[in-house]
């Protein structure tokens, strides 16, 4: 839905977040006179565009049959309430990619972990190698901010919220990773799967889709576009020693400052798309070697008494946390686990700490509780477990029975939202508390 074609539509945002508000925005820019509406569940939002009416509250979608277009944010799902109106559903995403000029390439990124690191790496290289490029979606800023730039490649993050009910199409896209995630908001596997296939959905013959070996799924996955598969021989990959694409040696691994084989995987998929748009291999790998890595995604905090604390906060599924603990494996003397019951399952990940002995477990709630007892059906593994919803509680637990030198880690498997706004505030506070025990350490 071309933006030029909305100034005879009846218009109502659904939800009115950082996204929404951006919405606005770039429509008020080109529709100055037009009346718009926002429907919103919080009872107390307002808006100071005097040309907008507010539906809000606990039936604040009673009234969306009634316009034309319903500019959804991505944090409402399509219940079954929504699901008759889909045909009148759009997002700011979609109208972003049917809006922009031809002149601009869009690599559109998702996975269920990883995305944020390929965009940020992509971004760096991009702008080493002299691009006009804009980082933007799910990490960066609202895509429909820049609907009216012109000639740039565009690094776009796209969460399966994101992807769902669209029909976008990047020139390049690339999925990650794949494995249950946001399962309550889908609705399950299948319909969480369905949204990420949508990134490629709307590719053609002349686009390009790059995905991971390890993730049949995706390496099976129908698309128009020509599929790249990394970790393959024939495409990019890697050894102890060196990236290669083929045969030929790229640059050493020894580029990559940021820990663990999934960030080695995430790296062969920056250098996927940007040879595809045409980047030199000193290029990439000077901007990979500058690369330290985001904010709480195996973060080094700090020494406390001889524990090296890191947070890992992003790490919210089973799968995420066992990435990290292969990271340090046997240097992992504890970890902090738990959060909001998403249906994970966690006996791979009780059997990876069994596996490199990790001796000392925090459990939060609510999920902690079932890793608890999985770890009490584990034959031959006694590790020292405490069960509490203090963070203070908890570091101050890992500190004191962690074996000096070696590493404790904030990697819940869960998400955050049993105790937490989100991620960043439990990394945070994690931070918080460490930092605090190193100054009382200090002061001593």
């Amino acid at each position: 839905m071309n933006i030029s074609t909305l100034g005879n539509k009846k218009i109502v945002l659904l939800g009115f977040g950082r996204e929404g508000v951006e919405t606005l925005r770039v429509l008020r820019k080109y529709f100055p006179d037009k009346h718009f509406a926002i429907a919103d569940q919080n009872e107390n939002l307002s808006c100071s565009d005097k040309n907008v009416s507010l539906l809000k509250g606990e039936n604040y979608q009673d009234s969306l049959g009634d316009f034309d277009v319903i500019i959804k944010t991505p944090g409402i799902s399509m219940s079954p309430e929504l699901k008759p109106l889909a045909e009148k559903i759009t997002s700011a995403t979609q109208i972003f990619f049917d809006s922009i000029d031809s002149s601009n390439t869009v690599v559109g990124v998702t996975g269920s972990k990883g995305k944020s690191t390929v965009v940020s790496m992509l971004f760096e290289v991009l702008k080493e190698d002299g691009r006009q490029t804009e980082l933007i979606g799910n990490i960066g800023v609202p895509a429909l901010k820049y609907v009216e730039c012109k000639n740039t490649t565009f690094v776009c993050e796209l969460s399966s919220y994101q992807l769902e009910g669209t029909h976008i199409h990047p020139h390049i896209a690339i999925i990650t990773s794949l494995f249950p995630d946001h399962l309550t908001y889908h609705g399950g596997f299948d319909n969480y799967f369905n949204a990420k296939k949508n990134i490629t959905r709307g590719q053609s013959e002349e686009d390009l889709l790059i995905v991971n070996k390890q993730y049949e799924k995706l390496t099976e996955l129908e698309t128009k576009a020509k599929k790249i598969i990394y970790g393959e021989q024939d495409n990019v990959w890697y050894d102890e020693k060196w990236f290669y694409e083929g045969g030929n040696k790229i640059f050493p691994v020894g580029a990559v400052k940021i820990p663990g084989d999934h960030n080695k995987d995430n790296v062969l998929a920056v250098i996927s798309a940007t040879h595809l748009l045409g980047v030199e291999n000193n290029v990439i790998e000077r901007s990979i070697s500058q690369f330290y890595g985001l904010p709480h995604r195996l973060e080094y905090v700090d020494n406390v008494k001889g524990v090296h604390f890191y947070d890992d906060a992003i790490s919210t599924t089973p799968e995420s946390t066992i990435a990290g603990i292969e990271v340090f494996k046997e240097k992992l003397g504890s970890i902090i686990l738990g959060g909001e019951d998403r249906g994970y399952e966690f006996s791979g990940l009780v059997r990876k700490l069994k596996e490199y002995s990790v001796s000392t477990i925090v459990l939060l709630p609510d999920t902690g509780k079932k890793i608890g007892e999985l770890i009490n059906t584990e034959k031959e593994y006694s590790p020292k477990v405490l069960s509490t919803d203090n963070m203070e509680e908890a570091v101050q637990y890992c500190t004191a029975n962690t074996p000096k030198g070696k590493m404790s880690l904030l990697s819940t498997a869960s998400p955050s939202y049993s105790l937490y706004k989100n991620f960043e505030e439990k990394g945070d506070l994690f931070k918080k508390c460490v930092h605090n025990l190193t100054h009382q350490e200090q002061n001593l």
